[in-house]
């Protein structure tokens, strides 16, 4: 499983650290994995995290039918509303029909009167509001909780980044390094010691932009391969 001590041991060994003195403290470089990796390989490939809300104590001060979404992490977007409690089945998505619970089970008849219904019904939307709100048309004003499946970005300790997807973060978080590395280096070529010339080695880190933005251009592409991503089907 993946670990910010895992992930500073590969970056660390790629660049030499036990045989050259970095620029950059460890703190730093966890501050800016946390600040631009973390952010940017979530965009493609985010954690799901489901968020409960209770309509009663979760609601937004002066509205009806906006609710706060109570998450440690940063959301990105909602992936898709799961249906409440109070409808018998705990986890069916939203505006699903359900004429087995509601409308004589196997009943033919039942299930295309529901349907038929449904049809002309108007259909619940949502919208959310950065950075932690969502709200509901119509508004729900019963009583119950919903399941809120938000796509955010990955927690800071890491447990949550995908085993096959582990060498992409790594290689991203190893560029972002390279990156500010490169930018306190090209300021000289060399450093004039007592000792001679101390060469810098910004060659393997001039590219480390270029590099990070065809990385960047792979994961965008396969993110549309995700399993988790939604799908429009047009028949």
């Amino acid at each position: 499983m993946m670990s910010l001590t895992y992930l500073m041991q590969n970056i660390e060994m790629d660049l030499g650290y036990k045989f050259t003195d970095l620029e950059i403290s460890h703190e730093e470089i966890v501050s800016l994995i946390r600040m631009r990796t973390l952010p940017e390989y979530s965009k493609y490939f985010p954690y799901e995290e489901r968020i409960i809300i209770n309509v009663n104590t979760d609601k937004v001060p002066g509205y009806v039918n906006r609710f706060f979404l109570k998450s440690e992490n940063e959301i990105i977007n909602i992936n898709r509303i799961i249906g409440n409690s109070n409808n018998g089945i705990s986890d069916y998505i939203e505006g699903t029909p359900n004429p087995v619970m509601n409308y004589g089970g196997s009943n033919m008849i039942a299930r295309q009167t529901y349907a038929d219904l449904a049809s002309v019904a108007n259909p619940t939307t949502y919208e959310y509001f950065h950075p932690n709100m969502i709200e509901f048309t119509p508004s729900y004003n019963n009583v119950g909780t919903f399941i809120i499946a938000a796509n955010v970005v990955h927690p800071e300790h890491l447990g949550t980044i995908p085993t096959n997807m582990q060498e992409h973060f790594i290689r991203l978080a190893l560029l972002d390094v390279k990156s500010s590395l490169y930018l306190m280096r090209s300021r000289f070529a060399n450093l004039q010691t007592t000792f001679g010339n101390l060469e810098l080695f910004i060659d393997d880190l001039s590219s480390a932009r270029d590099e990070r933005n065809e990385l960047i251009e792979r994961m965008k592409l396969s993110s549309f391969k995700s399993a988790h991503r939604k799908k429009i089907w047009i028949g």
